[in-house]
């Protein structure tokens, strides 16, 4: 653990010790047993070990925040289109949602198929809700020939898999220019334009490595250049 703590406690060692037998997912239970501490005080070293983003929750299990290897990208052109529920044939338009689930970041969008009229429009669909809501729907035909140019996924995982030092580098720029001001994720993905999921990857290793610091949760949580001292004991 590269982060700089103003303490050190044998209660916390025992917990990242324990976290760092597993490579996935632990329930708070086995680190109870493994660290020999209480409920109580296993509990507030994993939050304060979470606040500090060495380590992440998901549903009451904790695991360690690790650098993780690069998955190969899927090529766009080999997921299926939707078929339609009326005729059972593949759709000729697709939502934006619908295409960034076939792993098209919104910057590709926004350069491959910019123009309204042409390769999208606006419709009106109503959500299961019964609420009326306005979408950007995109033609196939549009997309397909996209993924079909040699380039495409050249360009694509440029923008997903950038080299990860250019990016770390781009980030500390950021945090350092907003003069310690915590600046929240889509801040800084907006500032170096870089894709959002990208940014939250460097931010968690930035964490880990101790450089940056982060505080809040969901959308409201913020980051900031780690200072002498931090984070707490």
């Amino acid at each position: 653990m590269s982060i700089k703590w103003q303490r050190c406690t044998k209660s916390r060692n025992a917990v990242v010790s324990s976290l760092r037998l597993h490579k996935g997912w632990v329930k708070l239970s086995t680190i109870e047993r493994e660290s020999g501490l209480s409920h109580r005080a296993a509990y507030q070293q994993l939050q304060r070990l979470t606040q500090a983003g060495l380590v992440e929750r998901k549903r009451g299990s904790y695991r360690m925040i690790r650098p993780r290897k690069r998955r190969p990208l899927k090529p766009c052109s080999c997921k299926p289109i939707p078929l339609s529920e009326q005729s059972g044939r593949p759709r000729k338009t697709l939502s934006i949602s619908e295409v960034v689930d076939r792993g098209w970041p919104k910057q590709l969008i926004d350069s491959r198929l910019p123009t309204e009229g042409l390769h999208w429009f606006r419709k009106t669909v109503a959500r299961s809700d019964g609420r009326d809501v306005e979408g950007r729907f995109y033609w196939v035909r549009d997309i397909l020939m996209a993924e079909r140019d040699p380039g495409f996924e050249t360009e694509r995982r440029r923008i997903l898999q950038p080299p990860r030092e250019e990016i770390k580098k781009l980030v500390m720029i950021c945090l350092t220019e907003s003069n310690g001001r915590a600046r929240l994720a889509h801040h800084i993905t907006r500032q170096i334009g870089a894709d959002a999921a990208v940014v939250s990857k460097v931010l968690k290793v930035l964490i880990a490595e101790g450089a940056v610091i982060a505080r809040g949760a969901g959308n409201r949580r913020v980051y900031q250049l780690a200072t002498k001292g931090r984070p707490g004991s």
